[in-house]
């Protein structure tokens, strides 16, 4: 069984947008992070297109990462059994989680921690509560995965599943998107804030719970069966997927220009919410097949993607400390917000898979990561 070679130039690809995604939040001061720039309202309409940047990168690329791996599952199972396949996992997840990931974000707690008292340009968000119990920072993505998984094999049971239909209509799959996101309106109305009450230093987790039933669909459709069904089956509907995602992104800066331009109070407002899960659902499903539907078309052939590939979980892991300790030095530079957005995600981008690539010439390293 050989490799997909064009699921490994896509896993680059996306190790750069996840550091870019970041980097965005860290220049910008929007959103979560360990340290970060504040927010520059003079900048409205900059400020609403960062906004609309990030919106759309955590609507969807969390949610590809999750659909790659449900892609690659089958085959996993397929030459390892559900058994070999979860100890597999257990080592190749949960022990770098352990021995890396946890390190690196309260190494990068410490970090933002220090340089936010140093530097009168940078705000504290998450390393205002530096402490032991702050959750698993960007290694959830693998707690996650680890729990996905666990949950598919035991549902699996030793027969493969193959429900992928041949005839599925565009308004099936809308009716089916809408569903995921009344659930996850459901989740973040109703169960979040409980969370984030009962686990305060867990803030960042019970973020991530909002959208786990999208995440959880993401995943599925990967792995309910193999790529090649999943991708004829949607191939149909690209273009009306791409459609709603796109004015779902247009929708979004409009919204995000309305806010910058009003500053309202930051409560929760049930019908922003429900129409934020919405655009979220549906950015996600467009923009996750038609970036599956391009690479599997046009980006087989081995490149230096492919072959950067093997740094790609290196690079999640320890990226998180390049951007905090990067970020002092590009928020002092005379620059407008998205030039620094740009500067700060390339050099991140660069100097993480620069350092993924030394620490993994070590065969130990290698093993782990």
């Amino acid at each position: 069984m050989g490799r997909l070679i064009y699921l490994d130039n896509l896993r680059s690809i996306l190790s750069v947008l996840v550091v870019g995604h970041h980097s965005f939040l860290a220049a910008s001061g929007l959103g979560r992070w360990y340290c970060s720039s504040a927010e520059r309202h003079d900048e409205q309409i900059a400020m609403a297109f960062v906004a609309t940047i990030l919106f759309t990168s955590q609507a969807f690329l969390t949610g590809l990462l999750f659909g790659v791996a449900g892609l690659l599952m089958p085959r996993s199972l397929a030459k390892k059994g559900p058994s070999g396949h979860m100890v597999s996992r257990l080592w190749r997840l949960g022990l770098p989680v352990l021995l890396v990931g946890l390190p690196t974000h309260h190494l990068s707690q410490w970090l933002g921690h220090k340089l936010s008292k140093a530097n009168v340009k940078l705000s504290e968000s998450e390393s205002a509560s530096f402490q032991l119990s702050s959750g698993p920072g960007v290694a959830w993505f693998e707690l996650w995965l680890l729990t996905f998984e666990s949950i598919f094999v035991v549902l699996r049971g030793s027969q493969p599943i193959k429900i992928v239909p041949q005839n599925f209509s565009f308004l099936k799959v809308f009716c089916i998107l809408l569903a995921i996101a009344i659930v996850q309106y459901s989740v973040e109305m109703h169960l979040a804030k409980p969370l984030a009450e009962f686990l305060p230093g867990w803030k960042g987790l019970a973020h991530h719970i909002i959208h786990t039933p999208l995440y959880g669909f993401c995943f599925l459709c990967g792995s309910l069966s193999d790529s090649t069904a999943l991708l004829t089956m949607l191939r149909v509907h690209t273009k009306p997927l791409s459609i709603t995602s796109g004015l779902a992104i247009g929708l979004c800066f409009l919204f995000a220009l309305g806010r910058q331009q009003s500053q309202p109070e930051r409560a929760v407002n049930p019908s922003a919410v429900a129409i934020g899960s919405i655009m979220t659902v549906l950015i996600c499903a467009g923009a996750c097949n038609g970036v599956l539907q391009r690479f599997n078309t046009h980006h087989s052939a081995v490149s230096i993607l492919s072959d950067v590939s093997c740094l790609s979980y290196a690079v999640n892991m320890l990226h998180p400390v390049v951007v905090v300790l990067l970020t002092p030095l590009v928020v002092e530079l005379p620059l407008g917000l998205l030039v620094q957005c740009i500067l700060l995600w390339l050099a991140s981008s660069l100097a993480s898979f620069a350092v993924a690539a030394l620490l993994r010439s070590s065969p130990y390293v290698r093993r782990l990561l």
